[in-house]
């Protein structure tokens, strides 16, 4: 069990022999070829909670300018806008990580680092 409660598991194949023309990837890359797809299926996986957290903070800032309380709206309480100022940062933040990884890896370069700062920045897990 990892820190965020998700079950992990071990596979041990021994004694496999798997035909070259099933391999994905030269005999011996196993590791460095999964790594390579998991940083990509990182990337991708990001792009939709992104999006996400953009339509819910969308709603949330229309919510806040058409709900009124004390014959003004939510949004012009200093205390409500700081919280759609921080949700606004962390949605535009997470998409330029977003941006960032994908073009790292369509110009060859590592993307170790930013493959984990957008799984450190969750957008969808906003309240």
């Amino acid at each position: 069990m990892t820190i965020a409660s998700d079950a992990q598991y071990e596979v041990v194949l021994s004694g496999v022999r798997v035909p070259a023309s099933a391999r994905i990837g030269a005999a011996g890359s196993g590791w460095a070829t999964w790594h390579d797809t998991m940083l990509d299926g990182i990337v991708l996986a990001r792009r939709p909670g992104n999006r996400r957290g953009a339509l819910r903070l969308e709603i949330t800032v229309q919510y806040a300018k058409d709900r009124e309380q004390f014959d003004k709206p939510l949004g012009a309480f200093q205390a409500i806008a700081h919280y759609l100022a921080d949700a606004v940062t962390a949605v535009d933040g997470a998409e330029t990580l977003v941006y960032e990884a994908a073009w790292a890896r369509a110009e060859g370069r590592p993307i170790e680092r930013l493959a984990a700062d957008g799984e450190a920045v969750r957008v969808q897990d906003l309240p």
